[in-house]
């Protein structure tokens, strides 16, 4: 049996898209997306998430599917399409409209998200993301291809620099002769 997640995943995307029609034929990409942290601070931090298609035509639509840890997100997550939560550590991703729907090939979708947490170096990310191409492709066909836990969860923090090792300091020049 799905997940609870999945399930409800798929049911906020059956009411999201009223066309069902499955094409014969499709392109379909999963992509998993590269974190980049782009602030922090003592208490929390701010990242985006960004996936590629790698399909060589403009997709006719896409879905995906944020999941966090380690972090309450307090601001979006924001960027191209509507979140729609399905719990505290995981949102849905749908185009808003037809123009969103087309990704153009090799071109990419990010996901902003900022959040506190009180440890930094515990918080992990992951977006999921299904590219599609075809005949009357739909969202909810593009939905119907997630499964929670398809792409890796990514730290938000890159590791420490590894530690400085003190280097004594020159004995000082005499000046006797």
């Amino acid at each position: 049996m799905a997940s609870p997640r999945v399930l409800i995943f798929a049911f906020a995307l059956a009411l999201a898209s009223s066309t069902m029609a499955v094409p014969s034929k499709l392109a379909i990409v999963r992509s998993c997306g590269n974190l980049h942290v782009t602030a922090s601070w003592s208490s929390g931090l701010c990242a985006n998430i960004v996936a590629r298609s790698t399909l060589n035509e403009t997709s006719t639509s896409w879905a995906a599917l944020l999941s966090v840890s380690g972090i309450t997100i307090t601001s979006g997550p924001t960027g191209i399409g509507a979140p729609e939560m399905i719990d505290s550590e995981t949102w849905a991703i749908l185009p808003i409209d037809g123009t969103q729907q087309k990704i153009q090939a090799k071109n990419t979708i990010t996901i902003n998200f900022c959040g506190v947490t009180d440890a930094p170096e515990e918080v992990v990310a992951s977006l999921e993301t299904v590219f599609g191409h075809g005949p009357n492709f739909t969202t909810q066909d593009a939905a119907n291809k997630l499964s929670s836990g398809y792409c890796p969860f990514l730290p938000v923090v890159s590791p420490p620099p590894p530690p400085h090792h003190d280097v004594p300091a020159p004995a000082p020049e005499s000046d006797l002769e």
